[in-house]
């Protein structure tokens, strides 16, 4: 459901499907093999363009363990013979409009942790695929159900949030960018403070990525701007991203009405937490704010 708005954007018919048994269940870190199912689905409608992208998954009970195997399928350009085996480098890119980008390096971390493969191929005639495999341990259903290996909350993927990233370093749009696609979000950028002024005043983001060091404007200024501005503009939930993360900086960048701070080098897990926080507080005062008005109309 998430990527059906994009898949009908770019006129690519997106088919999604599961081979094996429903009543299966494994311990198994589910938010990081959606984090890398969803990158690879991302990345794959990004050369389908009018074409076709086909993403599987299928479970095959091996006694004790299970093992897990997705493949994504796109009729795009495919992938240069030269790069197949080093596609999940860092800063590798593929043929095609937009490159692979960083998330395929991230990808090939996050399954290498987790003991597993993870390859691409050139289909015979055009496109690529793009495929995973784990081997793990099985649960019983009761168990599986009241595990805690989802106990962290996932962002709300089927409200797909769209991010604001700032930051004069392009490196860091780019990881940015990266990880924010994992998280199912969709994602723009800014170079500095101005243009994140002017960013949320002509489109709607539901949150913002703020560096705090940047010429012209720096993130502490960007956000009293934003907060200063009229409308539900100036509520939305700012992450500041920094080198400069000790106790006292932290306690400014909150006062300023920033929801939470992230230290850079940023590390995945710490940068979700944060943008999950900081988009429940921002439902939660929307929901305050609302039964106000219902009080007030009363």
């Amino acid at each position: 459901a998430m990527w059906a708005p994009r898949a009908s954007q770019d006129n690519v018919t997106l088919m999604v499907s599961y081979e094996g048994d429903t009543e299966l269940a494994a311990m198994i870190d589910a938010i990081r093999v959606k984090q890398v199912f969803n990158n690879l689905i991302g990345n794959a409608l990004k050369f389908a363009r009018n074409g076709m992208v086909e993403a599987g998954l299928k479970a095959v009970a091996q006694g004790d363990r299970i093992r897990l195997e997705a493949r994504v399928r796109d009729d795009g350009p495919g992938v240069e013979a030269d790069r197949v085996d080093v596609i999940f480098e860092p800063f590798v890119h593929g043929s095609g409009p937009d490159g692979a980008g960083l998330g395929l390096s991230i990808c090939r971390q996050i399954v290498d942790r987790m003991d597993g493969r993870i390859w691409a191929e050139n289909n015979p005639g055009r496109g690529a695929t793009f495929a995973f495999d784990l081997n793990v341990e099985r649960a019983e259903m009761e168990s599986a159900q009241t595990s805690n290996v989802e106990s962290l909350p996932d962002l709300d993927l089927q409200d797909n949030p769209h991010i604001l990233i700032v930051d004069d370093n392009a490196t860091n749009r780019v990881v940015a960018q990266a990880l924010c696609e994992m998280f199912g979000c969709t994602s723009e950028t800014a170079e500095d403070g101005v243009e994140a002024v002017e960013a949320v005043q002509e489109r709607r983001f539901d949150m913002i990525l703020m560096d705090i060091k940047m010429p012209r404007m720096d993130g502490v200024q960007a956000t009293q701007a934003i907060r200063a501005l009229a409308g539900d503009v100036r509520n939305i939930p700012i992450v500041a991203l920094t080198a400069n993360a000790d106790p006292e900086d932290a306690r400014r960048y909150l006062s300023i009405g920033m929801a939470a701070v992230v230290e850079k080098p940023i590390k995945p897990e710490r940068l979700r937490m944060a943008m999950n926080a900081a988009l429940e507080q921002a439902a939660m005062a929307d929901a305050a704010n609302m039964a106000d008005g219902e009080r007030s109309v009363a």
